[in-house]
């Protein structure tokens, strides 16, 4: 089933960098690449309107269930 969600986007790394050092001190170590997209349930009201305002935004997104593992006897692999 696929279900509608709210993400968290931070569009550039000045964002990111700022929002890092903020955010529960360490939580992520997000040093690379210059876009962040995650899932907004985690965080709180609070952390939402500071990410907000060093730039971030919320924007709809999607989200499916997919299985951890498969199992292919032929060819003896495993996992993905």
């Amino acid at each position: 089933m696929i279900t509608e969600r709210e993400l968290l986007l931070m569009p550039n790394r000045e964002s990111i960098a700022i929002f890092r050092d903020s955010y529960k001190a360490g939580y992520f170590d997000w040093r690379d690449g210059d876009v962040l997209l995650m899932l907004s349930y985690p965080f709180t009201d609070s952390e939402i309107s500071a990410a907000i305002a060093v730039g971030g935004k919320i924007v709809t997104g999607y989200s499916f269930e997919y299985y951890y593992s498969v199992s292919l006897k032929k060819v003896g692999v495993r996992g993905w």
